[in-house]
């Protein structure tokens, strides 16, 4: 027990500095971890969207004789022309919310809404797996190898042989979404992460890669 005269001593300047150096450097080392943590969180809500789409995309399939959802990019210049594309066609088969077809990341999202302009999802649908509807499961001779929806950030929703794929656009900031990476749901219904120049040609073609 302190005496009448005895008091606690004050911390020297030195002795707060030292303090404050040790906080600066464990919020340096603390910080980074911190926010590869979160984005590694957005990175995995992203994947689950990605997942939910593909579990929509198959049990439409299995209620229309196995053929792929019709996608319909026409961008006609009236928002209505959103309710044809395969995202909205698939509605019926994930929460009416579509809170699915947003990534974590996207900031320029707009929710569907009739008379919204924007884009209301943040993903791309590779076009050869069919914008009419064409297409049957028996068409996709490589289901773990071909991608169909991916982190995207193109208008009309689909992802045409045109040069703005992927592996073609590895500086697209839609395309480096998370970690410098993106997130593609394949047909068989995984969900992976890989860098934009780990994508090839043949993973956006129905045949055996």
């Amino acid at each position: 027990m302190l005496g009448p005269r005895q008091s606690l001593s004050p911390f020297s300047l030195v002795e707060l500095l030292v303090v404050i150096g040790i906080m600066a450097i464990l919020m340096s080392i603390l910080l980074p971890v911190t926010t590869k943590i979160r984005e590694n969180g957005r990175r995995v809500a992203c994947s689950a969207n990605l997942r939910q789409l593909g579990t929509a995309m198959h049990l439409y399939m299995q209620e229309y004789d196995q053929s792929m959802c019709p996608h319909d990019d026409a961008d006609s210049g009236n928002p209505e022309w959103r309710w044809d594309t395969i995202y909205l066609n698939l509605a019926p088969y994930y929460s009416d919310n579509h809170d699915i077809l947003k990534c974590p990341k996207d900031r320029s999202w707009t929710r569907p809404a009739s008379g919204a302009t924007g884009r209301w999802w943040s993903y791309g649908f590779n076009h050869a797996c069919g914008y009419g509807g064409a297409m049957m499961t028996t068409d996709f001779v490589d289901p773990p190898g071909t991608a169909v929806f991916f982190d995207s950030d193109e208008s009309d929703g689909g992802v045409e042989d045109d040069g703005n794929r992927p592996y073609q656009n590895i500086a697209s900031k839609a395309y480096r979404r998370h970690l410098q990476g993106l997130n593609v749901m394949f047909f068989d219904g995984h969900v992976q992460w890989r860098r934009p120049s780990s994508l090839t040609n043949a993973q956006f073609t129905l045949a055996q890669d």
